[in-house]
């Protein structure tokens, strides 16, 4: 097997620039920041309601840069943010999480259809963060789709 650094630079290049890709996904965007604008590579955060808006404080956490801004689709403004997961995958939640909350690995559960799911809940202090729910959930053991992150960080 050849070794990944004898590749010529143009193999070398592609290797490169895919391991900085994340995942374009498709949120929701706030009447808020529809209404300041909203501009491709505007920096957004991700709120409980599951909408997008701009980053305002030092606190926040953005969730992403913004590629194609404001497309309306069947009356509800939509941007493309180009997001740090890895993937967006299936996830079996433990208790009433709102949108944008970081979530850390908490064991395992057998979906309704026999799928073995990842079960996540809020992150702690200490814990890593390895998701981040990209709905809010009303409840215990509820199935739905979190962002996976490409770069999981311990929460302090």
């Amino acid at each position: 097997m050849q070794d990944l650094y004898a590749l010529n630079s143009a193999a070398q290049r592609v290797f490169e620039s895919r391991e900085e890709m994340g995942i374009d996904f498709g949120f929701t965007a706030s009447s808020s920041y529809i209404s300041a604008g909203s501009n491709p590579g505007d920096i957004v955060k991700l709120g409980t309601d599951g909408t997008v808006s701009l980053v305002a404080a030092s606190t926040d956490y953005p969730i992403g840069i913004v590629v194609v801004p404001k497309v309306q689709r069947n009356a509800v403004n939509r941007v493309t943010v180009a997001t740090p997961f890895q993937a967006v995958i299936r996830a079996n939640i433990a208790g009433a999480i709102n949108a944008g909350t970081h979530l850390a690995a908490t064991g395992h559960a057998t979906a309704a259809d026999g799928t073995v799911l990842t079960t996540y809940a809020a992150a702690s202090s200490g814990d890593w963060v390895t998701a981040i729910m990209i709905k809010t959930t009303s409840g215990a053991s509820e199935v739905t789709n979190v962002g996976y992150l490409r770069t999981p960080y311990k929460k302090a």
